[in-house]
C-alpha cells in the first residue's frame, strides 16, 4: 500500500524503537548517514515521520505503514494511540490496503483521515468486526460537524439510519450502522429541535 523502498521501512521501525533526534536515528539504521538524513526529509514531507522540537517520531500514517506489513509494535502503538485492540487496528489496515495502493499522497494525520478513502457503503463491512468500533469512534470524530450529541450519546443519522453512534441507552458502546427501535421515535424529536430552531432564526430576521 506504500511505495516505499526498504531503506525507509527500516528508518520508520527504527524511529519506532527510538524516538529522538536525527543522529539517535541513524545509529538505529544500517543505512549510511547521507542517505539515511535524505530519506528522513523524505519521510517527513509525506508525512510518515512527524519532528517536533528536534524530536524525530513515527506518524499515524508510518504506524499503518508499518502495520500493513505485519509489523506488530506499530500495530499495538496505534492501538495505543487510539485506545483500542490491536485486532481492530489490524483489521482496518487490512481494509484500507484493499481501497488504495499508495498512502503516499493521502494526507494523513490523523486514523480518521483516512476514513474519507471509504464510501458510506463501504464502511458497512466494518459492521460486526473487530473494527467496528473503532471505525464508529472514528466517524464520530471526523465528522464532527454530523454529529448530534444529547444527554443519552452521540449520533450521526443518515437517511432511515443511523450511521454512527455512541448511546448511553444501548450500553455505552460505539456502534455502526445501529438499528435501534427508538429509531424513529428519536429522529423525530431532533428533527423538531432543528425546525424549530431554523423558524427561530427565521423570525429574527423578519
Amino acid at each position: 500500500m506504500c511505495r516505499l523502498e526498504e531503506k525507509d521501512y527500516e528508518i520508520l521501525a527504527a524511529a519506532l524503537r527510538v524516538k529522538g533526534r536525527f543522529y539517535s536515528l541513524y545509529k538505529e539504521t544500517s543505512i549510511p548517514l547521507a542517505t539515511a538524513w535524505r530519506r528522513v526529509q523524505r519521510l517527513l514531507q509525506m508525512g510518515y515521520l512527524t519532528h517536533v522540537d528536534g524530536v524525530i517520531d513515527v506518524g499515524v500514517k508510518g504506524l499503518v505503514a508499518l502495520a500493513a506489513r505485519g509489523d506488530v509494535h506499530a500495530a499495538v502503538e496505534l492501538a495505543k494511540r487510539y485506545k483500542t485492540t490491536r485486532e481492530a487496528v489490524e483489521y482496518f489496515v487490512k481494509e484500507l490496503c484493499q481501497y488504495v495502493e499508495d498512502i503516499s499522497f493521502v494526507p494523513a494525520a490523523e486514523l480518521s483521515d483516512f476514513l474519507r478513502l471509504f464510501s458510506i457503503a463501504d464502511l458497512y463491512r466494518f459492521k460486526d468486526t473487530p473494527a467496528e468500533e473503532l471505525v464508529a469512534k472514528l466517524l464520530l470524530d471526523y465528522c464532527q460537524v454530523c454529529v448530534i450529541e444529547t444527554e443519552s450519546g452521540k449520533y450521526i443519522f443518515g437517511q432511515g439510519y443511523i450511521l454512527a453512534s455512541y448511546c448511553k441507552i444501548c450500553g455505552e458502546k460505539y456502534e455502526l450502522f445501529v438499528k435501534c427501535p427508538l429509531y424513529d421515535k428519536f429522529f423525530s424529536s431532533v428533527k423538531k429541535v432543528f425546525i424549530k430552531s431554523g423558524n427561530g432564526r427565521g423570525n429574527e430576521g423578519n
